[in-house]
């Protein structure tokens, strides 16, 4: 669906250079130097990141998504296998169990940078309540 299909789903799209002028108004600045401001009571700032495509044997020729590919997704699969458990990983795998797919979930640990204890919550929570698979690799 992409932008069009957010934007019809009432969810206001801006692209430009952010800046808060308050802790409640934010200011873009678009490509042609229009300046729009919002403001609201909370953000929540989601910057992303680029996809990482792993050097995993025998992926090249494998029909997998990206991160950016998931979200552009016509419809959720049935199953998926997402490779990585960190903050975006797990993002992934809740959102799509919430829309009814078959999730396992791979890495090391779930959040190996955020450390052990929150690790192990966010597992316990994704396996009990979100019906996601970890599987330590």
């Amino acid at each position: 669906e992409g932008p069009d299909g957010i934007r019809q789903a009432g969810i206001e799209l801006l692209w430009g250079t952010a800046s808060f002028d308050s802790p409640t108004t934010l200011s873009v600045i678009g490509k042609g130097g229009n300046k729009t401001k919002v403001s609201a009571k909370k953000f929540l700032v989601c910057t992303g990141s680029v996809p990482n495509v792993p050097s995993i044997r025998g992926l090249s020729n494998t029909p997998y998504w990206t991160v950016t590919d998931a979200l552009y997704a016509s419809s959720p699969p049935k199953s998926l296998i997402i490779i990585g458990a960190g903050p975006l990983g797990c993002e992934m795998a809740q959102a799509f169990s919430n829309l009814g797919t078959n999730v396992t979930l791979i890495g090391p640990s779930v959040l190996p940078r955020e450390g052990n204890a929150a690790g192990l919550a966010l597992q316990h929570a994704l396996e009990s309540t979100q019906n996601v698979t970890f599987i330590a690799d």
